[in-house]
């Protein structure tokens, strides 16, 4: 959910129960929150104010680990080369 005011979005969440066995059914909304930061973000369940973890996810970390990879592997070829170039013209 995301009221707005002025120019702003204000961001939030809500746990709702639906409940279709009484004729007409109900809607009860059982918790919510908001960001009063205007476009502020917020997890979903988030009911303080806490700081969101940077933490990248795993797939995101095993990426970065291989294009490390590839660049080490990358740094160790190209120096090999110059080595064996620096011997031949010795």
């Amino acid at each position: 959910m995301s009221p707005r005011e002025g120019g702003d979005t204000f961001y939030g969440w809500a746990n709702i129960n639906i409940d279709t066995a009484t004729d007409g059914g109900t809607v009860t909304i059982t918790e919510w929150a908001y960001n009063n930061t205007p476009n502020g973000s917020i997890l979903v369940g988030q009911t303080e104010d806490e700081e969101v973890a940077t933490t990248p996810e795993p797939s995101s970390s095993l990426a970065l680990l291989a294009f490390g990879a590839a660049g080490v592997y990358r740094w160790r070829k190209n120096r090999k080369s110059k080595t064996v170039q620096e011997k031949q013209a010795a």
